[in-house]
């Protein structure tokens, strides 16, 4: 969990830096490559952008029930499930190759399972770097680890 938390705080950081410059300064240099990366910057990881869109169509379907006004929330309705007949129709051409199905229906879970990371985020504070021993190291003295 830290070491996706820092994946993803990192990504976040560097988005947040460098998007809006990236866009401008591909448009000023007429770069169509910095251009790019600055619309690649501000979409976010694909777990983050469907729990926002769906949060999101929940208020809106609130909203909707509540004034009869159903416009915007089904026009982000259709936007999720197109992205997720997208994502299984990827699946059907070539991921099934790398993700069985098992990992395929896990996807859901997975994705509950990246809220507490973006809620670390959220909250802020520097992300402390814990080095993970290699196994070609051989252990400090003093060190208590059984091998």
């Amino acid at each position: 969990l830290d070491q996706r938390t820092r994946w993803e705080a990192g990504f976040v950081a560097i988005a947040r830096a460098f998007a809006a410059q990236s866009l401008l300064n591909g448009i000023r240099r007429q770069n169509r490559k910095l251009f790019q990366l600055g619309l690649h910057l501000l979409v976010p990881p694909l777990a983050l952008l469907l729990m926002l869109s769906a949060a999101v169509a929940i208020v809106l379907g609130i909203v909707g029930w509540w004034t009869g006004q159903w416009g915007a929330f089904a026009v982000l309705a259709t936007a999720l499930i197109v992205a997720l007949v997208s994502v299984l129709i990827n699946w059907m051409l070539a991921g099934h190759r790398w993700l069985g199905v098992a990992a395929l229906l896990s996807l859901p879970v997975y994705v509950l399972w990246k809220i507490p990371v973006y809620l670390r985020i959220v909250k802020g504070g520097q992300l402390a770097w814990t080095r993970t021993e290699r196994a070609t190291e051989q252990p400090k003295e003093g060190d208590d680890q059984c091998r």
